[in-house]
């Protein structure tokens, strides 16, 4: 009896690690909708109507107001100045190690069945629409699976930026999970290594 019921719940972690997520989308002038379905359960976001809804086998059961954060008039904004990085060697160790590496390791995972992404425009000036021009091409080389259905048309005269695109991607739920814990063992370490530190500076100061 022991072994049935171990065999059974062996065979729904195996289903539950073995199944996928199913990401799809459209989004441009007239349509703007976002479907996320793992097994029965699915969540629709309409953006334009500013709702979700969430269904189980098909049917709606659930339907979510989605609240519009917006910046008060009255508080005056701050403007931040843009700094080039000085460390260049310790940014490239950022891009390529730790969060970015883990989250480029579960994208080579996705498998597409189509997708279609397109952005225009520009941003606020010629020089923030370069660094995100430059920033594009940067992430064909980091992510070249889902970079590759991507374009970006620059209008450095343009203070608006416009994107349209739809797609319809797969993920094993198993990938999430793994690149969950992998974060966690980052943090954790993380948190570990900068304690041992601040403890030796202090035993070397008490010195």
């Amino acid at each position: 009896m022991t072994m049935i019921f171990l065999g059974i719940v062996a065979l729904l972690v195996t289903a539950f690690l073995c199944s996928t997520i199913r990401l799809s989308f459209q989004y441009d002038r007239k349509v703007q909708s976002i479907s996320l379905r793992y097994m029965i359960a699915s969540l629709t976001i309409y953006p334009l109507r500013e709702k979700a809804v969430l269904s189980l086998a098909g049917f709606p059961v659930k339907e979510f107001k989605q609240v519009t954060l917006r910046a008060s008039t009255t508080e005056k904004r701050k403007k931040k100045k843009f700094r080039v990085p000085t460390d260049w060697l310790g940014l490239w160790e950022t891009i390529y190690r730790g969060e970015l590496r883990a989250f480029k390791a579960v994208m080579a995972k996705l498998r597409i069945k189509y997708l279609s992404l397109e952005f225009s425009g520009g941003l606020l000036n010629p020089f923030q629409t370069g660094i995100a021009y430059g920033a594009f091409y940067a992430l064909k080389g980091i992510i070249p699976n889902v970079m590759k259905y991507a374009s970006f048309h620059p209008d450095f005269r343009s203070s608006g930026l416009r994107f349209e695109g739809k797609g319809l991607v797969y993920l094993r739920i198993y990938h999430i999970l793994v690149l969950v814990f992998r974060l966690l063992i980052m943090k954790v370490s993380s948190y570990w290594r900068e304690k041992s530190i601040i403890k030796k500076k202090g035993a070397a100061y008490a010195q």
